[in-house]
């Protein structure tokens, strides 16, 4: 599944695997905090947090890089 994502970007292999085991970090750790009630402690929606995470590859540094190495 995260290769489908990643797919887009045009990473290399290299890239890839590292994107795809940062992608499984990420939702196991949210889906783990989440679980946890460890998104409870503060006033933004853990909702919010998730778009801004799915969103966040298309404006965080080096994105254009990756593509690049492809």
């Amino acid at each position: 599944m995260a290769s489908a994502v990643l797919r887009g970007y045009e990473p290399g292999e290299l890239e890839q695997t590292h994107a795809v085991r940062m992608l499984g970090g990420v939702f196991h750790g949210c889906v783990s905090l989440e679980a946890a009630g460890g998104f409870g402690r503060t006033a933004v929606d853990p909702r919010r947090s998730w778009e801004w995470i799915i969103d966040s590859p298309d404006v965080l540094p080096g994105v254009g890089e990756v593509r690049a190495a492809g």
